[in-house]
């Protein structure tokens, strides 16, 4: 399994519409783009070590390399 994922670090102005945004929008979308296995979003409770104030990370899993480069090349995601 081959897994892309993106940050996003710091709390946004407005968490509650940020996190309905994430949810409820960009996770189905990216779950629907060519040669993606599913999305999910993890909101981390605790941070431990001194990271970055991460908020939010989105993990998109694919089943292959070739799906990856499918999904990076895909109108769908432009």
């Amino acid at each position: 399994m081959w897994i892309r994922s993106a940050f996003w670090v710091g709390r946004p102005h407005a968490e509650d519409v940020f996190r309905t945004a994430v949810l409820d929008e960009l996770v189905p979308a990216l779950r629907k783009l060519p040669g993606v296995l599913d999305a999910q979003a993890l909101w981390p409770r605790r941070l431990e070590d001194d990271p970055p104030a991460i908020h939010c990370q989105i993990l998109v899993h694919f089943a292959s390399e070739v799906d990856v480069d499918r999904m990076l090349a895909s109108p769908e995601r432009a």
